[in-house]
């Protein structure tokens, strides 16, 4: 069995001062965790955990018909996606805006950002539309389907 605290990442020094932190924070989390420790941890459902694991984000080992996760990988998860170097909102839409140079849909735009449909609705097309930098056109073959465009 790999030694848990190897790593196939190159961490960032931020990174890894970010893991020795959630160590301390995790400190009362078994060293092999199940998926239900890790749907605690993340504060996410068993979907996306299963998701992370099957776009190979969160490393594990199969053991027979059970899934374990190394609570070292699951820390350092979070120091490379979800803790450090993450972008906001406005850079977000400031990509919005540069790929929506031609006319996209809502699922391409979801897709290219690698979000949620709804949070791209909610929080990155909706503002944009609102202050003017993005125009929400209905396509014009599918009346329920809407495309934007930067204005530029």
């Amino acid at each position: 069995m790999k030694d848990i605290s190897y790593t196939d990442w190159e961490l960032t020094s931020a990174q890894i001062r970010t893991v020795i932190k959630l160590r301390k924070l995790y400190s009362n989390y078994p060293y092999a965790l199940g998926t239900k420790d890790v749907m605690k941890m993340l504060g996410v459902g068993r979907a996306t955990v299963l998701n992370l694991k099957n776009c190979g984000m969160l490393r594990h080992y199969n053991l027979g018909n059970h899934l374990i996760y190394p609570k070292e990988w699951v820390l350092e998860y979070l120091a490379v996606y979800a803790v450090s170097d993450k972008p906001n909102v406005r850079d977000y839409q400031r990509e919005v805006l540069r790929y929506c140079r031609t006319r996209r849909t809502i699922t391409e735009i979801a897709q290219h950002l690698n979000l949620g449909a709804g949070f791209c609705r909610d929080y990155l097309l909706k503002p944009l539309c609102e202050h003017g930098e993005l125009i929400c056109e209905a396509d014009k073959r599918e009346v329920k389907r809407h495309c934007y465009k930067a204005v530029r």
